[in-house]
């Protein structure tokens, strides 16, 4: 199995869009890692909507981008990065979110079923981190 962190889709040397982890292996999928724990939801859901609006705006950024996409970089100049053609195919995502808020939790499932439905040729996983 390899992994690797924080890799950029590229066209044309222009950045698209990055993913948190990528898995290569037999259950090959992208990993996004949310931190939901700052959404303050105290006064209305409006907060929690809005960011879980901006999870999915990433998340259409990245799968828009591996449409377009002709390159991959790493963060850092000499750490190990995957080829375009070794993730173009992936068509998995697992949504990893910290949070202890089910309204946030909630607002982000939502966001995902709108995903399901926007690219059903795609698996979208989400696990809640309590």
């Amino acid at each position: 199995m390899q992994v690797y962190q924080t890799i950029y889709i590229t066209a044309d040397g222009v950045d698209l869009a990055e993913f948190d982890l990528i898995v290569i292996n037999d259950e090959m999928r992208f990993i996004e890692d949310k931190d939901g724990r700052s959404v303050d939801t105290s006064t209305d859901d409006s907060a929690a909507e809005a960011w879980s609006e901006d999870v999915y705006n990433q998340i259409v950024d990245q799968i828009e981008g591996l449409i377009i996409a002709n390159g991959t970089r790493p963060t850092l100049p000499n750490d190990v990065c995957p080829s375009i053609d070794d993730i173009q195919n992936i068509r998995t995502i697992e949504i990893r979110l910290k949070t202890t808020n089910v309204i946030v939790n909630t607002s982000v499932n939502k966001q995902i079923d709108k995903l399901k439905e926007q690219y059903s040729d795609w698996n979208f996983i989400f696990k809640p981190k309590f």
